[in-house]
């Protein structure tokens, strides 16, 4: 690659970098806030690749106006400098560090593990790491996070309990708790999901449910609606999102790459000619 070709990359991720910052101060008090380096991404310039993205918040015009919990990760959660003490305390950064410690053999960890792997900046280690005893001292964790105690506290997601009944018994709010996320679809609407069209009332309902909360992006992770129609068995599920891509309802979009992917998410996906599809857009009319 010559010089100039450099330069002129250097230039356009800088550039971009520019851009995404402005977003972010943009979406303060006005969008999702804070929110993944993927979805500002997606805010900023639809068409930007993963690796464009993480290239550009390494140049300066980026970094010095916003914090990136880990580096190198488009999922992780960023925000802008001034608000450090807000991501750090955040449910989206603890999630996330949730998520991407997350092993076959060990799904719980402990403060001090999930401080470890955020970004090197010490300050937001130090606050992450304060914030969260303080959630667990106070018995304040997100509403998708518990713990046990095992000599000290270890923190899971609540989506990891086992057995399923009772699982599905905290997350739907069935012990008379308020549900952890967007309503669920009833079993009643699930179980009548044997039909395509009932299947196509239910998937519709969750993805505009999740689409809203993830601030209308049209573009909702499939192991997302896994999760909030885990009552349709896994065969009959993809069946029925067969048939609406078929129908030219939905399509669905893969990673560039797999590498950093939860296995969770990459078991969630569908593979299809040689590609990893992980998420849902619903297409224009």
């Amino acid at each position: 690659m010559s010089r100039n070709t450099d330069q002129t990359a250097a230039r356009s991720e800088a550039a971009l970098g520019a851009a995404m910052l402005e977003t972010l101060q943009a979406q303060r008090g006005h969008g999702p806030y804070p929110l993944t380096l993927a979805e500002l991404a997606r805010l900023t310039a639809p068409d930007t690749r993963p690796q464009q993205a993480l290239a550009a918040v390494r140049k300066r015009l980026f970094s010095s106006g916003a914090i990136v919990a880990r580096a190198g990760r488009i999922d992780a959660p960023v925000a802008a400098i001034e608000d450090l003490e807000l991501l750090a305390g955040s449910a989206i950064t603890l999630e996330f560090a949730l998520r991407s410690m997350q092993t076959a053999s060990m799904r719980a960890r402990t403060v001090a593990d999930l401080g470890s792997r955020l970004t090197s900046t010490s300050k937001f280690k130090d606050v992450f790491k304060r914030a969260i005893n303080e959630q667990v001292e106070r018995e304040q964790t997100p509403p998708g996070v518990g713990w046990i105690v095992d000599r000290k506290p270890k923190l899971f997601l609540l989506e990891e309990i086992r057995p399923r009944w009772l699982r599905q018994r905290l997350t739907a709010g069935n012990d008379g708790t308020a549900a952890l996320r967007q309503p669920a679809i009833s079993a009643e609407a699930t179980a009548s999901a044997e039909k395509p069209e009932d299947f196509a009332v239910c998937f519709e309902k969750v993805f505009d449910q999740l689409d809203r909360q993830k601030g209308s992006h049209n573009f909702v992770s499939l192991l997302d609606l896994r999760r909030r129609l885990s009552d349709i068995p896994r065969h009959r599920f993809d069946t029925g999102l067969h048939q609406l891509r078929i129908a030219g309802r939905f399509t669905l979009s893969a990673a560039e790459s797999v590498s950093g992917i939860p296995v969770e998410q990459r078991e969630a996906g569908i593979e299809e000619a040689g590609s990893l599809l992980l998420h849902v857009s619903r297409r224009a009319p």
